[in-house]
């Protein structure tokens, strides 16, 4: 079973699921728009891409 990313619920009321590749299209998704410090307990979890965006 694959949770769905974000979370929500399917239209029977219980936890979405998707398939493998979705799945892991979401958790590729999940590090690349991550900032470093953004989530408490992993501090050196994720990317940085968006600062690139606008860095000269």
């Amino acid at each position: 079973m694959q949770i769905d990313y974000p979370f929500h619920f399917n239209n029977l009321g219980r936890t979405a699921e998707t398939t493998d590749d979705n799945h892991i299209q979401d958790m590729i998704e999940q590090v690349l728009f991550t900032s470093p410090g953004e989530r408490v307990n992993r501090p050196n979890f994720g990317s940085g891409l968006m600062q690139l965006v606008f860095a000269p």
